[in-house]
């Protein structure tokens, strides 16, 4: 069995509200791995959170952070995205399972990237994005300059934003993306996305075939093309009734109980090696409730010991 390796992305920079960046000081200070741990589920912390959290990118960078669009918020992202990467794939050459644990959804560059080097680069990536929002932005496009709405324009190749550079190059195949819990999209994403040839399913659309079934039958697709397959989950891709602690709520969204079994058989069935848990925020009310509902996740993907 692979051993789970917790990865954390201290790292908020790319958000437009502050706190993303303590979401994995919380989890580890609230005893996740000893939630985990009382349902069988053994997992170490690859790199402690409060190394990051105390260091030059961490805390006071954050503390003084400028607007967004500079280039310091850059630099902050860059050098979370690169250190990220490099873990990432390390876990991986070890054989562990990856859970990256942030922190805003600019993670996904940096350890989707990780997973690429370290599984080879002619590795064929699927990729199943939770979220509320198709994070398919470049710098040119996005209004807003927050960089984690972003990290889908990089990985897809329509520019290099949040690229960490040399031997961790990584361009995701358009029809090996699905997405699951859309909500929210702007009209400059559409338009990527039909560039690319992206289809953007909403959640609507889902649930009028049903959202289970619908994912089912893409993670079949996506295992007959792809060597593995990756979950990258913001969680506010869930209604806000679960996961309140969330820096971009969006309403009327995802119940657990529509995904998280699914999920959770393609974790058992497929080779999954990288799983991100992104953009819990727990300066925001409801840290408590969102917090459960990340144990709940990582309860029902994650296998338990022999």
């Amino acid at each position: 069995m692979k051993c789970v390796s917790f990865i954390p992305y201290v790292c908020g920079a790319g958000a437009s509200k502050p706190g993303a960046e303590q979401g994995p000081v919380y989890c580890r200070a609230h005893g996740l791995s000893d939630r985990l741990a009382a349902q069988g589920i053994d997992t170490i912390w690859a790199v402690d959170p409060d190394v990051h959290w105390n260091g030059p990118y961490g805390r006071i960078a954050h503390e003084n952070i400028p607007e967004r669009g500079s280039d310091v918020r850059h630099e902050i992202v860059s050098w979370h995205l690169h250190a990220l990467a490099e873990n990432v794939a390390a876990e991986l050459n070890r054989g562990h399972r990856a859970v990256t644990l942030g922190g805003d959804h600019s993670m996904a560059a940096g350890s989707i990237a990780g997973a690429q080097a370290a599984l080879g680069k002619d590795a064929r990536l699927g990729l199943i994005w939770i979220d509320a929002h198709p994070d398919l932005h470049t710098l040119q496009t996005s209004i807003s300059k927050a960089l984690h709405g972003m990290p889908l324009g990089t990985l897809t190749g329509l520019d290099r934003t949040l690229a960490i550079g040399k031997g961790f190059d990584v361009t995701l195949r358009p029809e090996n993306i699905v997405y699951v819990g859309i909500r929210d999209i702007d009209d400059a994403e559409k338009d990527n996305a039909r560039s690319l040839g992206l289809n953007l399913h909403t959640l609507g659309k889902l649930r009028e075939r049903g959202v289970a079934s619908v994912l089912q039958e893409a993670a079949i697709e996506l295992a007959g093309r792809c060597d593995h397959i990756i979950l990258s989950i913001d969680i506010d891709g869930f209604d806000p009734e679960y996961a309140p602690a969330t820096g971009t709520q969006v309403p009327e969204g995802l119940h657990p109980e529509e995904v998280l079994s699914v999920l959770a058989g393609i974790v058992r069935t497929h080779s999954v090696p990288l799983i991100d848990i992104v953009e819990f925020n727990p300066t925001l009310p409801g840290a408590e409730k969102t917090f459960d509902l990340i144990v709940r996740i990582l309860g029902e993907l994650l296998p338990r010991s022999a």
